[in-house]
C-alpha cells in the first residue's frame, strides 16, 4: 500500500526515526511485562502472608458475650475479609448468629450489652406487653401488629423479659408502636422466613381464605398460646 510505502522512505532517509520507534516499541513491551510480573508476584505474597483474625469456635447466638466463644487464627491476606476484627472490644456481644469456623467482621458485634447487642443502626426498643414471651428469643424476626393491622412489618427481638417483648424497630415505625403499647393492643408476631416459609395446617373452613392469601405473598404466620394444644 502507499502508506506503508512512504514510511519505509522515511524510515530509509531517516534511520534515527527507525530506531526511535523500535526502542519505544521495546520500551512498551518492557513496561507491560513489568507490570503484569509484578502484579503476580503481589498476589504470589499475600497467599504467603498472613495476619490474624477472630474465628469463632463455636455457635453463637445474638445477645451471647464472645469473650469465651472466639480464638485467633493466622490466615492468608487474601483470604482475609475487609472488615474482619484482629481483636475484641471488651464485654464485646453478638449482634447476630455466628457459625462456628466463621471469621468475625464489623457487623458480628453490636454498640454495647443487652437490647443494644442486636439492635440495628437507627432503630429504637420498646417494650411490648406479652403472656407469651417464652415462645420468643433473642434475634427473632417478627411483626408488629394492632387493631389487626401491620404496624411494624420489620423487628426483631432484642430482649425477652417476664412483662413482655422488647422489640427493634426502625424510627419511623416506632411512633405507632410506642402509641400500640401504651394502650396495651400491640401485639408481637414471629415472621417466617421469606426464603423458605412455613407449612400450616388449618381447618377446612378456612382453607380457602388461607390458600388466597398465601398465593398473593400477604399471608403472615403467628404463634399462639392454644391452652387446648400441647
Amino acid at each position: 500500500m502507499r502508506w506503508t510505502l512512504r514510511i519505509r522512505i522515511v524510515f530509509a532517509r531517516h534511520p534515527f526515526a527507525y530506531w526511535a520507534c523500535v526502542a519505544s516499541f521495546a520500551l512498551w513491551v518492557a513496561i507491560s511485562v513489568n507490570s503484569a510480573l509484578a502484579g503476580a508476584q503481589h498476589e504470589r505474597e499475600s497467599w504467603g502472608r498472613s495476619e490474624a483474625v477472630l474465628i469463632a469456635t463455636h455457635t453463637v447466638e445474638p445477645g451471647d458475650l464472645l469473650a469465651d466463644a472466639v480464638s485467633s487464627r493466622d490466615i492468608p491476606i487474601a483470604l482475609k475479609p475487609p472488615a474482619a476484627l484482629g481483636a475484641l472490644p471488651r464485654g464485646a456481644t453478638a449482634r447476630q448468629r455466628i457459625a462456628v469456623g466463621e471469621v468475625l467482621v464489623g457487623l458480628d458485634i453490636g454498640p454495647g450489652d443487652g437490647p443494644l447487642a442486636v439492635l440495628p443502626d437507627n432503630w429504637l426498643a420498646l417494650l411490648v406487653e406479652s403472656d407469651n414471651s417464652p415462645m420468643f428469643s433473642i434475634g427473632d424476626s417478627a411483626v408488629v401488629l394492632a387493631g389487626g393491622q401491620i404496624i411494624a412489618a420489620d423487628a426483631i427481638v432484642v430482649e425477652v423479659s417476664d412483662r413482655g417483648v422488647v422489640v427493634g424497630v426502625p424510627s419511623d415505625a416506632a411512633g405507632p408502636v410506642a402509641d400500640a403499647a401504651n394502650q396495651h393492643i400491640a401485639t408481637v408476631a414471629l415472621s417466617a422466613n421469606p426464603d423458605r416459609g412455613v407449612v400450616v395446617g388449618v381447618p377446612s373452613d378456612a382453607a380457602g381464605p388461607v390458600a388466597d392469601a398465601a398465593n398473593q405473598h400477604i399471608a403472615t404466620v403467628a404463634l399462639s398460646a392454644n391452652p387446648q394444644r400441647r
